[in-house]
């Protein structure tokens, strides 16, 4: 898997900026973006949107307040995270991002 620095060198490359100030803003530009395609949604501060009937999340990658990671959804009729088959009440959801399939 690349870095982020190899992919922007890759970019910058392949599209080829014709002076050196072009060359630095789009090196900047593209790293911004794939730093905010990377960035971890606080749930304070967003929370995934719902789908389906209104009542569901999509499935997405949370960040538990014990540093452990899982998939979940969010259920907006209870209010609260879901995993499998079963709500989960002990553990505290502080950031989720989407999870990307290539």
């Amino acid at each position: 898997m690349q870095t982020v620095e190899e992919a922007v060198r890759e970019w910058v490359i392949e599209h080829g900026p014709e002076t050196a100030s072009e060359f630095v803003a789009t090196r900047e530009a593209f790293k911004a973006g794939v730093e905010f395609a990377q960035r971890w949604i606080p749930v304070e501060e967003e929370l995934p949107k719902a789908q389906y009937d209104g009542r569901y999340s999509n499935e997405v990658l949370v960040m538990m307040s014990n540093e452990k990671y899982i998939v979940a959804w969010y259920d907006y009729k209870y209010n609260k995270w879901e995993v499998g088959l079963w709500c989960e009440d002990s553990f505290t959801v502080t950031h989720w991002r989407p999870i990307t399939l290539k």
